[in-house]
């Protein structure tokens, strides 16, 4: 061991916590933990990270499938109701109009439930 009294490594932890030790040393816990290296422990980590991404894959594509159909959704109602818009006025549209807002009642519990 090097016993010049300027190297900072003989220190006591008591020393090291004081308030003119180097703030690097301050924060730095008196008794570092110890990580196990079995390797049941890394192959159960290995397992949760690995169970960790497929459940968020899961999230992610099943997110992403709701908003495709949310998106179909609207798609297909905006182009029923310009069709019907373009239907001179009458009975004709209002038929039109009708059997549109009767899909989209019909068809929106559809979409809730994808959400």
């Amino acid at each position: 061991m090097n016993n010049n009294p300027s190297s900072g490594t003989d220190k006591e932890p008591a020393d090291l916590a004081s308030p003119t030790a180097p703030r690097s040393w301050r924060a730095m816990p008196l008794k570092p933990l110890k990580v196990s290296e079995s390797r049941w422990g890394v192959f159960a980590v290995s397992l949760a990270v690995c169970c960790m991404l497929v459940a968020f894959y899961a999230v992610v594509r099943s997110a992403t499938t709701a908003g495709e159909l949310r998106r179909q959704d609207t798609a297909a109602r905006v182009a029923a109701l310009m069709r019907c818009h373009a239907l001179p006025n009458g009975p004709s549209r209002k038929q039109c109009l009708g059997a549109v807002n009767d899909q989209m009642l019909a068809t929106s519990a559809v979409v809730v439930a994808a959400q």
